[in-house]
């Protein structure tokens, strides 16, 4: 007694490829079960490829023909990028984190502190000693209500108030969680020293501009009254 298939199956299945179709005609199930179990092991394979391509893409850069690098690469490639309110920034350090922020997207976590100690500099040269030492405090506060620890902070603080005359090595090595501290770190750093400063400057300037408008179009009650 033979077993059949329906028409679908061998046309649109995951097995009708034109090699497997005579073995699955003259022993369909022990064809069906060879071709499931090869076809699991190759998935699986492909899945297990590209969470290591996730994880380190540089490793497999020269594997293109390989199952699932492609993939692989296009998940590494296609990472959000940043965003950030530039509005109120100084050039100079808009251009500086603007392309801080690229290194971080593209995964170059070291050329990303190489650019935000720039924007730090940047910063204080623009704010002063006083300025400095401000976000120094800043920087500090936002350490313990994010409770971030100790080693991590050490880095990340040398990042960004290190020098490049400091002994080698003046800059330290970054791994993905301190590139994600750093990041958010110099965007809170940015805030305080210019987002916020400028919305509340732009803020005042709204509500004084329209207290001016309507000061002499208003009248007030007692005229009101004493006119009745």
């Amino acid at each position: 007694m033979s077993a059949s298939l329906p028409g679908d199956a061998l046309s649109n299945g995951p097995f009708s490829t034109p090699a497997q179709l005579p073995a699955l005609r003259r022993r369909p199930a022990l064809a069906i079960s060879r071709a499931a179990a090869t076809a699991t092991s190759s998935k699986r394979a492909v899945t297990s490829f590209d969470s290591a391509v996730r994880l380190r893409p540089d490793l497999y850069e020269d594997l293109p023909a390989f199952p699932g690098a492609g993939a692989g690469r296009r998940a590494e490639l296609e990472r959000a990028r940043e965003k950030f309110n530039f509005t109120y920034l100084p050039e100079e350090s808009e251009k500086l984190f603007r392309e801080a922020l690229g290194c971080y997207s593209a995964g170059h976590f070291n050329a990303f502190a190489s650019m935000c100690r720039r924007t730090a500099q940047a910063v204080f040269h623009d704010l002063g000693e006083n300025g400095r030492l401000r976000i120094f405090n800043q920087i500090n506060e936002a350490r313990e209500m994010a409770e971030i620890d100790v080693e991590t902070f050490n880095v990340v603080k040398k990042v960004l108030f290190g020098s490049d005359a400091d002994p080698w090595p003046s800059m330290p090595e970054i791994a993905p969680y301190e590139a994600g501290v750093l990041l958010e770190l110099v965007k809170d750093m940015l805030y305080q020293a210019y987002v916020r400063k400028g919305k509340l400057q732009q803020a005042m300037m709204v509500r004084r501009f329209f207290a001016e408008e309507t000061l002499d179009k208003i009248t007030p009650i007692g005229r009101v009254a004493g006119a009745d």
